[in-house]
């Protein structure tokens, strides 16, 4: 199974080689555009060039990745990796009251990359800072609403975290994609929203949108001028994103660090980590070992938040890869808690 992996690339393959061998599918469970599909387009270039076989990246957005983990099972072992955002793994099986899918399923490869989230507001909103805009949250009788991709995901849980740490009542809009929830918070459809500084930090830079704070330990690198949440007081909301490779279970442990090692040379590569650092993502790289305690780590972490926030949803199958399935709709702003 290695050499159908990896071995190729060790010394180069002809053309002949790379037209018989079938491409490696990097299956990403959100729509092109989000910080996942960035990496997982990062990656694909580099990997063909170790790997001396054709990469593509495809993109089975919706269901909270189920429709992703589906075709992602559905290739052979050796011709696919899952490019999955950290809610995949860890907070949607704690969110589903019936989650189809085991961790025997899939086998941490690597953590490719980490990232903050941020709170945002439209430019025409009247608070400039996070605290004016809790101190205004905090008088509206119905309280308030935020954006977030994904019923259960980690922004929507932070967004909950962030209402109740700060004093403030907020329900969740939920999105499908980050561009159509991008261009309601332009737009003043929605009060704020949390999401990856790297899918918020082009509209703020374009002066679209406005990121009043960030959860990172430390400021955030594209955003210097923006304090986080520990700087204003609320050191709980210090909460760190990231985004991962899996392989089959079926590969061996070998074929799995082997194929750890090669992605972690990829993201060693100055230009990878200069491009991630440009949209404000940091280059990680562990072993496959590491990657599992980090998401032993994380599910101890957000389960009893999730219990708390009183979160579950019932399993829905995901749909068959192929079928021509669209996102799930989002769910539209009802009135009420919106951008004065």
């Amino acid at each position: 199974m290695v050499a159908c992996l990896v071995a190729v690339g060790s010394f180069g393959a002809t053309a002949a080689a790379w037209a018989q061998t079938p491409p490696l599918h990097l299956v990403v469970p959100v729509a092109p555009g989000g910080s996942s599909d960035l990496v997982a387009r990062l990656l694909a270039e580099r990997l063909a060039e170790r790997l001396g076989r054709r990469v593509v990246v495809e993109n089975r957005p919706g269901a909270t990745g189920r429709i992703a983990i589906d075709a992602f099972l559905a290739l052979p072992p050796a011709d696919a990796l899952l490019i999955a955002p950290m809610a995949v793994v860890v907070t949607a099986p704690l969110v589903y009251r019936e989650w189809p899918y085991s961790p025997r399923d899939l086998a941490p490869v690597t953590r490719l990359a980490t990232f903050d989230y941020a709170f945002a507001v439209g430019t025409a909103f009247a608070a400039r800072t996070f605290p004016e805009f809790a101190a205004w949250a905090r008088q509206q009788a119905g309280g308030t609403n935020f954006a977030a991709t994904g019923t259960g995901s980690i922004p929507h849980l932070a967004g909950l975290a962030i209402a109740k740490t700060t004093g403030f009542a907020a329900t969740l809009v939920a999105y499908a994609s980050i561009g159509r929830l991008e261009a309601d918070l332009a737009g003043g459809h929605v009060a704020s929203a949390v999401g990856a500084t790297s899918d918020l930090l082009p509209l703020h830079r374009a002066g679209r949108i406005r990121i009043l704070a960030t959860s990172g330990a430390t400021r955030s690198p594209g955003l210097p001028a923006v304090p986080t949440f520990a700087e204003l007081g609320y050191p709980q909301l210090a909460i760190e994103g990231w985004t991962a490779a899996f392989a089959s279970a079926h590969l061996t442990s070998a074929d799995v660090e082997r194929l750890s090692g090669v992605i972690n040379e990829a993201l060693h590569d100055p230009n990878v980590v200069a491009q991630l650092r440009a949209h404000d993502l940091q280059a990680a790289g562990t072993t496959a070992g590491e990657l599992a305690q980090i998401i032993a780590r994380d599910i101890a972490y957000w389960a009893p938040r999730v219990r708390d926030a009183g979160i579950v949803r019932e399993g829905v199958t995901a749909t068959p890869p192929g079928s021509g399935a669209r996102e799930p709709a989002e769910e539209r702003p009802r009135g009420g808690g919106s951008a004065p």
